[in-house]
């Protein structure tokens, strides 16, 4: 299924979230029960970049941030239409979106 075919009111169960930093290069890994809509986008002075996730989700919280030069830290808020994580950084970051598995989103930070 397509992102834009996903529901943005749906319920949604969180498996997993996970933040890993290696060097320069940090991935978040999000792992839902069922596949679910996100939006990725940056925002500068100070640079950040956002996750929104729409719906409803159910055991949602903010991953651990490891020691690292990359993110300061992982702060999570509630929107209208859902979650919103913010994810403080050194610099201006640019970020890829896959979805290796159902229910899966893998968001490459550099």
């Amino acid at each position: 299924m397509d992102e834009a075919q996903l529901s943005l009111t749906a319920p949604h169960a969180l498996k997993d979230i996970e933040l890993r930093v290696t060097g320069q290069k940090a991935q978040l890994r999000i792992e839902a029960e069922d596949s679910f809509p996100c939006k990725a986008f940056v925002l500068s002075d100070p640079p950040r970049l956002v996750i929104d996730l729409p719906g409803a989700w159910q055991k949602m919280r903010a991953p651990s941030v490891p020691a690292n030069r990359v993110v300061r830290g992982v702060r999570i808020g509630i929107q209208d239409r859902g979650p919103r994580l913010v994810l403080d950084m050194e610099k201006m970051p640019s970020y890829e979106i896959g979805r290796p598995a159902y229910g899966v989103v893998e968001i490459a930070i550099q």
